[in-house]
C-alpha cells in the first residue's frame, strides 16, 4: 500500500507539476497573446494615422485637380479668345497695310502732280513775264505811259493795230 500511496503522490506532485508548467506556459501565453493584441492595435492606430493622411492627401489632390482642371479651361478659353483677337488685328494689319499702300501711291501721284503744275506755273510765269517785257516794249514804241492795259486800248484803232503790230 505504500507504494501504491507512494505511486499515487508521485503521480499527484507529476500532476501539480505539469498544473504548475501548465500554468507558466498559459500565463506566457496570454502575455505573448496580450502582446500580440497590444501590437496589432499600435499596427491598427498606425495604419489608421497613415488611412487618415492617405484620405487627406486624396482629397487634397482631388481638390487639386479640380482646380487644375477649371484654371486649364480658363486658359484654354483665353487662349482661344486671345487667338480670335490675333486674326482680327492681323486681319486689321492687312486692311490698315492695303489702306497705307494705296495712299503711298495716292501721295507719290500728287507729288508728280504737284511737281507738274509747279513746272506749268514755272512756264506760265516765264510766259508772264515774257508777255510783260513785250507789253513794255509796246508801251516804250507808242510812248504810252501807265501800266493799265485799258488806257492803250481807250482807241479801238489804236487796239487793232498793237494786235497787228504784235502778228
Amino acid at each position: 500500500m505504500q507504494i501504491a500511496f507512494l505511486n499515487s503522490t508521485k503521480n499527484q506532485v507529476k500532476q501539480r507539476e505539469a498544473d504548475i508548467e501548465l500554468r507558466g506556459e498559459r500565463s506566457n501565453l496570454r502575455r505573448e497573446h496580450t502582446r500580440t493584441i497590444d501590437e496589432l492595435k499600435r499596427a491598427l492606430e498606425e495604419v489608421s494615422i497613415q488611412e487618415s493622411g492617405a484620405r487627406a492627401q486624396v482629397e487634397n489632390l482631388v481638390r487639386q485637380q479640380a482646380t487644375f482642371d477649371i484654371e486649364s479651361k480658363t486658359s484654354a478659353d483665353r487662349i482661344h479668345a486671345l487667338k480670335e483677337e490675333i486674326e482680327r488685328q492681323r486681319r486689321r494689319i492687312q486692311v490698315l497695310q492695303q489702306e497705307s499702300a494705296d495712299k503711298e501711291v495716292k501721295l507719290v501721284q500728287l507729288n508728280k502732280q504737284h511737281q507738274r503744275d509747279k513746272e506749268d506755273l514755272e512756264g506760265m510765269n516765264t510766259a508772264l513775264d515774257s508777255k510783260q517785257m513785250e507789253l513794255e516794249l509796246l508801251k516804250r514804241n507808242l510812248g504810252v505811259r501807265g501800266t493799265a492795259a485799258a488806257e492803250i486800248c481807250a482807241d479801238p484803232c489804236t487796239c487793232v493795230n498793237l494786235a497787228d503790230a504784235d502778228g
